[in-house]
């Protein structure tokens, strides 16, 4: 088989992702976004902020690098609305590359340290 053709094979299969973190997978754009809408942009232009979300090609195998890209979905991923818009995303996104069965994992404490209780960061009904 051509390049070509096992890359069009691997993207017809049907996928399956299990344990992705929600936090480590929130499209880059939605995560701008959010923080335009809820908390505040601390750069300018998308591009600055798309370094500080994705792996550069110098961090590469970096776990700290990686650990430090969770640093603004966590600050966005407190808010019950942006919970909700930030897991659709991560979902479109998998459905759109083919994956048929997807396992995201959270902590749902972790997105309580704004003011969300347990319950509310575990339902998917509006919060009280």
């Amino acid at each position: 088989m051509r390049h070509a053709d096992n890359d069009a094979w691997a993207r017809a299969l049907r996928k399956v992702e299990l344990h992705q973190h929600v936090d480590g997978s929130i499209p880059a754009e939605v995560t701008w976004e959010l923080m335009r809408d809820t908390i505040s942009v601390p750069w300018r232009v998308f591009p600055m902020m798309r370094r500080r979300l994705e792996i550069q090609e110098d961090e590469e195998g970096d776990l700290l690098a990686y650990l430090d890209k969770m640093h603004y979905p966590l600050w966005i991923t407190q808010f019950y609305e942006n919970i909700v818009r930030a897991t659709e995303a991560i979902v479109d996104a998998a459905a759109a590359c083919g994956v048929g069965t997807l396992e995201l994992r959270y902590s749902p404490v972790i997105h309580t340290f704004a003011g969300l209780t347990l319950r509310q960061s575990i339902t998917r009904s509006s919060p009280a």
